[in-house]
């Protein structure tokens, strides 16, 4: 019987840009760090994960379930980020190490690092309408703990917002560092 291990955590994804039809992007400050659920599935007691694709690690299955990004853009006004409900937002947790096969290797269970990583099918609310990804960005990094501490998430792909009725808007979310300074 699978552990479902519930963690909530602050979620960083970089600066968010809204590229709209005209081709020019739209940076929007968020109110940082946003929320994010995540539901983790151990392979039995919490803890517990198993080298299912055979190479070696161990590795447990994860599910994002909740999402709060919020932000203001000078043009686009207040704009709301979270998960899009109709598609599970689905990734995975698998250690760098097999130090102790059986067992995910990051504090608290054990000390290590693991790779996650969430593919993520956004819902945007701006402009008083709603907008929906139906390909996800894929959302990684290098954690030490569960759930993970502070730390940015690398994003490598944008992607096109949809209406309600599932037709292309030309508009983008796109992700990317945040400005220095």
């Amino acid at each position: 019987t699978p552990f479902i291990e519930v963690d909530t955590f602050p979620i960083d994804l970089g600066l968010i840009q809204i590229v709209g039809p005209g081709g020019a992007p739209e940076s929007v400050p968020l109110d940082e760090p946003g929320q994010a659920v995540m539901e983790v599935y151990f392979e039995g007691a919490e803890g517990v994960a198993i080298d299912d694709d055979g190479d070696g690690l161990d590795e447990v299955e994860t599910e994002l379930v909740a999402l709060s990004l919020t932000g203001t853009s000078p043009i686009l006004g207040p704009i709301q980020i979270g998960l899009n409900t109709g598609i599970p937002s689905r990734g995975e947790i698998e250690e760098n190490v097999n130090n102790n096969p059986g067992l995910l290797d990051v504090d608290p269970f054990a000390p290590g690092a693991a790779d996650t990583y969430l593919d993520i099918y956004f819902e945007v609310t701006m402009l008083g309408q709603t907008f929906y990804t139906i390909h996800p960005i894929r959302a990684s990094r290098t954690i030490e703990d569960k759930p993970p501490g502070p730390g940015q998430y690398d994003v490598l792909n944008d992607v096109e917002l949809f209406n309600a009725a599932g037709n292309p808007t030309g508009f983008f979310l796109t992700f990317g560092p945040p400005p220095p300074g």
